[in-house]
């Protein structure tokens, strides 16, 4: 957030799971977005395969998910060719 002459402008938007943009471009490098908890978060297709079967719900220690789409840290979520989740920021000037 910057202030100019007393009012506050936004320089950068939350990259949430469950902005159309950023749906969209974790589905097209073969990310998944699931609402867990009534948070959206990103997981591989692998991990919400496990999450699905109903045995596997309620187990501690698979799969993870995160609630954000953007990140410096997490390399699970952004190994291979086409990385769901980026470090990448939005920005505006």
């Amino acid at each position: 957030v910057l202030c100019r002459k007393g009012l506050a402008k936004r320089l950068s938007e939350d990259h949430k799971p469950d902005r159309p943009d950023e749906r969209r471009r974790i589905r097209e490098n073969k990310g998944e977005v699931v609402v867990m908890s009534g948070v959206a978060r990103v997981a591989s297709k692998e991990a919400v395969a496990w999450l699905s079967e109903s045995s596997n719900s309620r187990k501690k220690g698979g799969p993870r998910a995160l609630a954000v789409s953007r990140s410096m840290g997490d390399r699970d979520f952004k190994g291979g060719a086409s990385p769901f989740v980026i470090a990448t920021p939005e920005i505006q000037r």
